[in-house]
C-alpha cells in the first residue's frame, strides 16, 4: 500500500512539475514592440529606456536604440519578464548618446514617457 501511495505522489508531483515549467515557457521571454510616431525629423535617432516601479528614474531594466524613418521609431525588447513597465525614451538628434539641457535646466532634445 505504501508503494502505492509513493506511486501517486511522485506522479502528481511530476505533473504539477511539468505544467509549472510550462507555464514558466510561456511567460518568460515575452516581446513588447514600442512605436513613437511624430519625431520632429529624421535626424539622429531614439533612444528607449524600460523601467519598473522599483528602479525609475535609475538605469532601465532594458534599452534599446531606433533609427527614424519618415517621422516613426520602432523598437523591440526581447525576453522580457512578465510584469509592469513604463517606457521612457528621447530624441537623441545629435547622436551624443545622451539628453541635452538648456543652462535653464529646459530639455533641448524631444522626449516623451509612457502614460501612468
Amino acid at each position: 500500500m505504501q508503494h502505492v501511495i509513493l506511486a501517486i505522489a511522485l506522479f502528481i508531483s511530476a505533473t504539477l512539475f511539468s505544467q509549472s515549467q510550462n507555464k514558466l515557457e510561456k511567460t518568460e521571454g515575452r516581446t513588447l514592440t514600442v512605436t513613437i510616431v511624430n519625431v520632429l525629423s529624421n535626424n539622429g535617432d531614439v533612444k528607449f529606456g524600460l523601467y519598473t516601479r522599483e528602479n525609475f528614474g535609475k538605469l532601465p531594466v532594458l534599452s534599446e536604440t531606433a533609427a527614424i524613418e519618415n517621422g516613426k521609431s520602432t523598437v523591440t525588447f526581447e525576453n522580457v519578464p512578465t510584469g509592469f513597465y513604463s517606457v521612457v525614451c528621447f530624441h537623441d538628434e545629435n547622436k551624443n548618446e545622451r539628453m541635452d539641457f538648456y543652462e535653464s535646466g529646459m530639455p533641448k532634445e524631444s522626449f516623451g514617457s509612457s502614460n501612468n
